[in-house]
């Protein structure tokens, strides 16, 4: 399916921004997978169904915005490959604070800052 097919429930998003949006995401993934020797096995329906989700880890969006709605970007959650089964949507802070670290390490990362908040 071409991306410019792709709809939400009721709206069809403006096709060309954000054709633009998935193509230039999926260059970047490609070329960041080709530098790292990362398995890519991802296709412009994928993307952008996923970056039209809430971040997996916080719930909102931080990144791209179109006539009022947010896209996400991916995160691969165990920094593995470029795969549908790796690749989850996340927003800009969560990803870049999740770094190298895996899923789970990110996850209890984020529980002990929240116990040291909530006990200070």
């Amino acid at each position: 399916m071409k991306i410019k097919n792709i709809y939400n429930e009721n709206k069809l998003y403006n096709k060309n921004e954000f054709a633009i949006i998935v193509e230039n995401r999926e260059r970047d993934y490609k070329i960041h997978a080709k530098k790292k020797d990362i398995n890519y096995n991802l296709d412009q329906e994928f993307i952008g169904e996923e970056i039209k989700k809430p971040c997996t880890y916080c719930g909102g969006y931080f990144g791209v915005t179109i006539d009022g709605q947010n896209y996400n970007g991916l995160d691969r959650r165990n920094n593995g490959d470029y795969s549908k089964e790796e690749c989850v949507s996340c927003c800009k802070t969560c990803n870049l604070s999740k770094g190298k670290m895996t899923q789970k390490e990110f996850i209890e990362h984020i529980e002990k800052i929240y116990n040291n908040v909530k006990n200070n």
